[in-house]
């Protein structure tokens, strides 16, 4: 039986409180993000010089067991850089930054010496008044923004003193001291510039006293707590991944089983993935499968399964079928049957085939296959259960117009099965194109469309096949009749808000109604929204389905990435990866 660590909303203190520990030398520091930033000058009511790092302690047994914590996140108030130590004691007068993130703590410094002469001359400004420019421009120091911005219509000049190099024709370099004579409201406006770069006001060059003062008292007033999310609950495997690319696994649901699958797909180094894993969730428990192991490491490269209950059928890379069995006594998947599949010798095709582009189903799979000798294409139908290949056709019968050498398959994936045949899209030259071939592979369909379909999710629905791309924030559905002969509409869902980052949404569809989800970022916090969408493609419902405080300056190996989401039974499932994370959020319907 797997266990999971349950995400808890409670914040430790909102008070301060003395822990001790150690900043050990091979433990990382962490850059942290403008939202982590935002959150603690808030927190510290602007009191507060911003760190670039936030550094992992690892704290005494006892203050440990106190938190339940082993190690926390601590982030100085005085941008102070700790210097690793697995000998020093080091003790932090700690606050907690986040009740979205528990382990993150700020250590509050009781009083930060200011710039007393700076504060004097912002209040009684006069012309000899001199300034180093240093002492005015740091964009980590936030602690005068209240008196910047009480000065920020001021009109009265005060002396800046720099300094200005010179490189000689000797190669020498002097030095001499530049005195500016420089108004004190631009000196507050350039000081407020790294407040706008930090909340990400855009231009406020022309913003006076009373709108910064209307921002400041709004921004210091916000909550920094986030109301727990009702109706969801929200899972994790820790080191779940061991590598960092995004998507390691394929996801599929099974409608036998009633459970949702992660196959881990093997495509890097395989030799190296001992212990990887089939893992299987109900809505009872989650269930781990080392299916790549010392007595069992024939399996790899999977392309594509279909679950049924305890019998798992998958496709390979170069064109192997397998039958898995799941056993519940050693709960573990093993192999019944595996081989190539056999393609008919009038084909006439020598070595080895790589696919291109699968759909599988309950009762038929198709594969479409290169050769890597001819580099022509070529497209079976097998039985799914058996691998027994039941249809072959080069692809050239029944695409004549198609020039092999210009084609190349586009990502298209499948979140309902397809029923009397296959449905992909080709790229030739710029143009893209849907194909449906029928079941007996004795009739190919084609149709124009666009690069939208690229990454896109295939639906059957009723009368017709719905292709809905996510990307930038918009949602585009084209659809087209169930014969693929003509397009019934094209319908864009615009700007869902707050985007975060580069991330797109994925799509589901409950058999009623699509639902998207798509990543969001605040100020303060990022989360994941449920959008719910009619087959008219309207926006009907929305809620956030899960929260987290973007700890860490974003970058590909530490932001959330979205991998698959379905309904099962009576619960909508998303699952998510954050560095070598797996999340999941299970969410109740509320219809």
């Amino acid at each position: 039986m797997l266990i999971m660590w349950c995400f808890s909303l409670n914040s430790f203190a909102q008070q301060s409180t003395e822990l001790s520990g150690y900043f050990k030398e091979n433990y990382r520091t962490i850059q942290l993000s403008n939202q982590a930033k935002r959150l603690l000058f808030v927190k510290t009511k602007g009191d507060v010089i911003i760190p670039e790092w936030g550094y992992y302690l690892n704290l005494t047994p006892a203050d440990a067991e106190k938190l339940g914590l082993k190690d926390i996140l601590v982030i100085a108030t005085n941008g102070e850089n700790y210097v690793p130590s697995d000998t020093k004691l080091q003790k932090i007068n700690a606050m907690s930054l986040s009740n979205l993130e528990p382990y993150i703590f700020i250590d509050k410094h009781k009083e930060i010496a200011s710039n007393q002469k700076l504060i004097a001359i912002l209040k009684h400004p006069k012309k000899t008044d001199t300034l180093n420019y240093n002492s005015i421009y740091n964009h980590s120091d936030f602690r005068l923004t209240k008196q910047w911005i009480d000065v920020v219509d001021h009109t009265d000049s005060i002396i800046v003193k720099g300094v200005m190099y010179i490189s000689l024709s000797s190669g020498e370099c002097i030095s001499e001291p530049v005195y500016d004579l420089t108004p004190i409201n631009k000196l507050a406006k350039d000081a407020l510039h790294y407040v706008e770069n930090l909340f990400d006001l855009g231009n406020t060059e022309d913003w006076n006293k009373a709108q910064w003062q209307n921002w400041y008292e709004k921004t210091m007033s916000e909550k920094t707590d986030v109301e727990t999310l009702k109706n969801t609950n929200s899972f994790v495997f820790p080191n779940n991944f061991r590598q960092d690319q995004s998507k390691m696994a394929i996801y599929g649901k099974d409608d036998v089983g009633k459970k949702i699958l992660a196959v881990e797909a093997l495509r890097y180094n395989v030799d190296y993935f001992e212990g990887h894993q089939i893992i299987s969730w109900d809505n009872d428990n989650a269930k781990k499968s080392d299916y790549y192991r010392t007595d069992q490491k024939q399996l790899f490269m999977i392309d594509a399964f279909k679950s049924m209950a305890d019998d798992l059928f998958v496709l390979g890379k170069y064109n192997n079928w397998a039958h898995l069995k799941y056993d519940k006594n050693t709960a573990q998947y093993n192999i019944q049957k595996q081989f190539t599949i056999e393609i008919p010798d009038r084909l006439n095709l020598k070595g080895e085939n790589e696919i291109s582009s699968v759909q599988m189903g309950e009762d038929l799979s198709y594969v479409i296959l290169k050769n890597k000798i001819s580099k022509s294409f070529f497209i079976v139908a097998i039985k799914t259960v058996t691998g027994e290949v039941l249809f072959a056709k080069k692809l050239t019968e029944l695409l004549p117009m198609v020039k092999e050498k210009d084609l190349s398959f586009v990502y298209l994936k499948y979140g309902t099965e397809i029923p009397d045949g296959f449905i992909f899209g080709i790229r030739e030259n710029k143009k893209y194109h849907l194909v449906k071939i029928s079941a007996n592979l004795s009739e190919a369909k084609t149709i124009e469309t666009t690069s939208m379909i690229q990454n896109a999710t295939a639906f059957f629905n009723k009368n017709n096949f719905d292709i809905i791309n996510s990307e930038d924030g918009f949602l585009k559905k084209i659809s087209f009749d169930t014969s693929l002969s003509h397009k019934l509409s094209e319908i864009q869902v615009v700007d869902f808000k707050d985007k975060y980052y580069d991330e797109d949404g994925i799509i589901s569809f409950d058999g009623a109604n699509y639902q998207a989800f798509f990543p969001f970022s605040l100020p303060f916090y990022s989360g994941i929204k449920m959008h719910t969408i009619n087959h008219q493609f309207k926006p009907i419902q929305e809620q956030t389905v899960h929260q987290f405080l973007q700890v860490e300056e974003p970058m590909d190996d530490n932001m959330v990435h979205l991998l698959y989401a379905s309904k099962l039974e009576n619960q909508f499932w998303l699952f998510l990866k954050v560095g070598t994370d797996l999340h999941y959020v299970k969410i109740q319907n509320s219809k």
